[in-house]
């Protein structure tokens, strides 16, 4: 099992960490306390002096899409410890940084007879961490993050406003992490994530991802978190984009008939074929017999759908069709 222990920096992790530690080992289980201190990519100087030189080219912004990512931290390494913990393997390489230039190494460890591995870390919640069984959220506030930080002496610019706003992004991060965790099951995407023109979404031009929306790490991010993913596969829209559509029109197709969809009897479509008068005689007579007209957008006068079965309509309408011209009959 993997446990990860996770909040802002001086929030406790340490101290929880090192007594679960203890309990489990009273307990006869074999248990590693493993620091995510040891991932960023940088030594904690440079780390400390690449934040800087981001917050002064991009401001707070640029910041907070550096801090706890994949360009500070090196998840693919802790991913690989876990993963080789999942594994059952006996000797996990594990990585070692220190404060001073060239001071980062590796060292083989021995996991035989570990059957917990506690990880203690600022970024323990992050949806790039992968292998993580159960997540404890440790939370602080601000005033006592800084109170520790500054009890502990381990950094001298405890108290530099720079760091202290530095450790409140941190800790924005990991609460929001812990408020997403476990929220949801399935997650129901309308109308799509593809590539689309019209009608909100709806009108669809290919079914490859519109990465202006959304890329392929998006839905790996959701599918770790154990979110279902649901999309639509809109088969009666189509956009005049569309490879289907543009195959009607060099195969001249000249009849495509829509006699409804999901919100009733489609109206749009009978634009060019019938007056208009006729279309809003047809809607008066339908909606006279209890239908309902759905207006396009809210836009008054330009209907969208009339929401009603046939049988409803044409128990008291009959429509004509005679040598290409259309006739309202009276009911009989």
């Amino acid at each position: 099992m993997v446990i990860s222990i996770y909040g802002g920096s001086g929030s406790g992790k340490t101290t929880l960490a090192t007594a679960l530690q203890q309990y489990f080992l009273n307990d006869g289980r074999g248990c590693y306390l493993l620091s995510g201190d040891d991932y960023p990519h940088r030594i904690p100087k440079r780390n400390d002096e690449e934040q800087l030189r981001v917050y002064k080219e991009a401001g707070e912004d640029g910041l907070r899409g550096y801090l706890g990512t994949k360009k500070e931290i090196d998840f693919a390494r802790i991913n690989e410890v876990l993963a080789a913990f999942h594994e059952g393997k006996d000797t996990i390489t594990l990585r070692h940084l220190e404060r001073e230039d060239g001071e980062i190494s590796s060292e083989e460890t021995d996991f035989s007879g570990i059957s917990v591995l506690l990880l203690e870390w600022t970024h323990g919640g992050s949806d790039d961490l992968h292998g993580v069984d159960l997540s404890v959220f440790l939370e602080s506030s601000p005033e006592e993050t800084k109170e520790r930080r500054i009890r502990r002496n381990r950094d001298e610019n405890a108290t530099s406003p720079f760091i202290c706003r530095v450790v409140e992004l941190e800790q924005e991060n990991s609460k929001c992490s812990a408020k997403m965790q476990d929220v949801f099951s399935s997650f129901y995407i309308l109308p799509s994530l593809y590539h689309s023109d019209l009608d909100r979404g709806f009108s669809v031009i290919g079914y490859d991802l519109n990465e202006q929306l959304a890329d392929r790490e998006d839905l790996d991010q959701l599918k770790n978190m154990g979110i279902n993913l649901k999309l639509d596969f809109i088969l009666n829209h189509a956009s005049a984009q569309s490879p289907q559509f543009r195959d009607l029109v060099e195969k001249k197709t000249s009849t495509v008939n829509m006699l409804g969809c999901h919100d009733g009897i489609s109206l749009l479509d009978l634009k060019g074929l019938l007056p208009k008068e006729e279309i809003q005689s047809l809607i008066d007579r339908i909606v006279s017999r209890g239908g309902m007209v759905k207006n396009l957008h809210g836009q008054k006068n330009l209907y969208y759908q009339v929401n009603a079965t046939y049988y409803s309509a044409f128990a008291t309408l009959y429509v004509n069709f005679e040598s290409g011209t259309y006739t309202i009959l009276e009911s009989r």
